[in-house]
């Protein structure tokens, strides 16, 4: 008996070994995932753990004008999506939260949130360690399981003006991260 197949199940035979094809292409195999990769880990459902009070001092680090670490994300201000924060009066309390790695598949340790001004800097002491098995499922790398934090600064001092966001390694600039956000001090 001759075996005969519809052309329309050729067809999504296909286009499912095609799909996998590329996706396997995506795999670097390295532990690094791509900035799109980065993106695609949403914030940790029911993320409840306290923020850590922090305060800001003068940041006189320097930060590279194209960080190359991408194991980092700010997924809230205030309990808002990062996106969608608005502005924040000086001297207000604000809440930032995410998660941040050290561009080698393991938790940032010993780094500093940093908003960066037009004029002046400031940083604050990051602590992580908030579970984020979400990121470490990502980024293939259980070193990343307690990449998460949630930390709480007094804008005290800090003049009205927009801050580009960062995490930083005081020791190691290359290890630096662009949260890709601005925080909008009034």
């Amino acid at each position: 008996m001759k075996s005969t197949r519809h052309p329309a199940l050729h067809t999504c035979g296909v286009l499912t070994v095609a799909s996998f094809a590329i996706a396997l292409a995506g795999c670097s195999g390295t532990g690094q995932q791509s900035a799109s990769a980065q993106a695609s880990v949403p914030p940790a459902a029911g993320e409840t753990a306290p923020a850590k009070q922090a305060s800001l001092t003068p940041f006189q680090g320097v930060i590279p004008s194209t960080p190359s670490n991408r194991q980092c994300s700010l997924d809230g201000i205030n309990g808002q999506p990062a996106g969608n924060a608005g502005a924040v009066a000086s001297g207000s309390a604000v809440v930032f939260g995410g998660w941040a790695g050290n561009g080698q598949g393991q938790t940032a340790d010993q780094f500093v949130f940093v908003l960066k001004g037009a004029q002046d800097s400031f940083s604050a002491p990051l602590t992580t360690g908030v579970e984020r098995p979400d990121v470490a499922k990502v980024w293939n790398s259980e070193g990343m399981t307690k990449s998460g934090y949630n930390i709480s600064v007094a804008l005290t001092g800090v003049a009205a003006g927009t801050y580009s966001l960062f995490i930083a390694d005081p020791a190691n600039p290359a290890a630096d991260c662009d949260l890709h956000r601005t925080l909008s001090v009034q």
